[in-house]
């Protein structure tokens, strides 16, 4: 590597930092846990599912059912609710 700032200026071939930020479109598979204990805990999943439906270029495939859960550790809290969308 050369170079003394953040990025180097050539590794593995790239010569510019401009390249390793490409707008360059790229298909991944991503799971994402949500998890809600205040409120409508339901009502707050669905909402948070349908905020990521709108980002763009990205699709939910796939939703979890929902899941009761203890909170672990730290102070006493409600039960979460989770679920996971892909």
């Amino acid at each position: 590597m050369q170079g003394g700032g953040a990025f180097p200026t050539t590794a593995r071939g790239v010569e510019k930092t401009e390249e390793l930020c490409s707008n360059r479109q790229v298909k991944a598979t991503a799971y994402i846990a949500l998890g809600s204990n205040q409120g409508d805990r339901e009502l707050n999943l669905l909402r948070g599912v349908a905020e990521l439906g709108k980002l763009s270029r990205t699709q939910v495939t796939a939703l979890s059912g929902f899941y009761q859960t203890e909170p672990v550790g730290g102070v006493p809290q409600l039960t979460f609710i989770m679920r996971s969308p892909g």
